[in-house]
């Protein structure tokens, strides 16, 4: 399936708009990365006045499944990590089902 427009959004507020990856695997960083993703004023507004998460768009980000749905997981919040790209396809699952 995948995680819901709004899960993504509660994931991306959670993150303050930084990447959440802690890897130690990951280059360019020996702790949290420090990529950041910023949504414009305007998409924020209006989506928060519509209610309407679905046009938003994380340029360079993505969502990861922290346990795959694969695995058992689901597409909760507590299972959405919000990592940019380069450090995405770092994780041990980055492509697999």
């Amino acid at each position: 399936m995948g995680f819901s427009p709004e899960t993504k959004f509660e994931a991306y507020i959670r993150a303050g708009g930084r990447c959440e990856c802690t890897r130690n695997n990951c280059t360019g960083h020996q702790s949290r990365c420090t990529k950041r993703c910023t949504l414009s004023d305007n998409d924020t507004f209006y989506a928060n006045l519509a209610g309407d998460y679905s046009s938003y768009r994380y340029p360079g980000f993505e969502f990861h499944h922290i346990t795959s749905v694969h695995s058992g997981g689901n597409d909760s919040l507590s299972n959405c990590e919000f990592l940019c790209e380069e450090c995405h396809k770092n994780t041990s699952s980055y492509g697999r089902p």
